[in-house]
């Protein structure tokens, strides 16, 4: 079972969760709520293609305080990470920000959930395909 919040740092998962293809960002989703922390330079893109219950956490001042702040509000118990996307640095500097929050290594879990296309995702692929086939 996942834990109910998640880091996600891999671009291509940002992406699919929150649609936010910036360069700069990282997810947080928490009970079905996502918070993406970026810098300014993002906020205008991101504010147009971020569901309904997306915020942004503004990262310019720096990552640190923004993480801290945003873990005291949402009083997380344990937080599953993308154990292989994440460097070492940047995990133990969460380690050590969010302690005594529980890590936990969700990695294969969330590329499981991927997997599962809802019936919006299975229109786009088959008119994806559509468009294909009539190129061929």
């Amino acid at each position: 079972m996942l834990p109910t919040t998640l880091l996600i740092t891999n671009k291509t998962n940002i992406s699919y969760f929150s649609h936010f293809t910036g360069s700069n960002g990282v997810l947080l989703v928490h009970k079905d709520k996502g918070y993406l922390l970026t810098d300014a330079r993002y906020h205008i893109v991101a504010k147009k293609v971020l569901p309904p219950d997306y915020s942004i956490i503004d990262i310019t001042g720096g990552f640190d305080a923004a993480w801290s702040q945003l873990l005291k509000r949402l009083k997380p118990r344990v937080i599953g990470y993308e154990g292989n996307d994440i460097s070492l640095a940047f995990f133990n500097k969460i380690k050590k920000k969010s302690s005594p929050i529980k890590l936990e290594d969700v990695e294969c879990s969330i590329e499981e959930m991927r997997m599962a296309k809802t019936e919006e995702e299975v229109r786009s692929i088959k008119k994806a395909q559509s468009i294909t086939d009539s190129l061929f």
